[in-house]
């Protein structure tokens, strides 16, 4: 079974959200992840902070994910740091939030090459 829906645009609330917010960046010590050079970053704004290692030699990157019209705007610690054209891949991520004391990681423990063919044919629709 299959079901599709246009997803809401949230650009809006997530500017209007993040206005006045900034992020001040440090750098940290290099990490090898999974077998790439990963270079780190702490994001720090009044709510947060981030710590972040990323790659810009793998073959698939993050920004692919907010390419969709669809797609909420990339986090702004993230679209703030990076440069227009770079691609890097987030490999591991620790987010702090300061305000509720909680922590959420998370870490790419394999990136492996697979392919995928998605046939319309193969579901039914209503």
């Amino acid at each position: 079974m299959s079901m599709a829906s246009k997803l809401p645009d949230y650009s809006e609330m997530t500017t209007k959200e993040a206005a006045g917010k900034k992020f001040t960046y440090k750098s940290l010590p290099g990490k090898t992840i999974l077998g790439y050079k990963c270079k780190g970053v702490e994001a720090t704004d009044a709510d947060y902070v981030m710590t972040f290692y990323y790659t810009n030699d793998a073959e698939v990157n993050f920004t692919d994910l907010f390419k969709s019209p669809q797609a909420q705007k990339m986090p702004n610690a993230f679209k703030d740091y990076f440069k227009p054209g770079e691609k890097p891949l987030m490999l591991a991520v620790d987010i702090n939030d300061k305000a509720k004391g909680k922590t959420t990681t998370m870490k790419c423990i394999a990136l492996e090459k697979s392919a995928f063919v998605f046939r319309k044919s193969d579901y039914k629709f209503m």
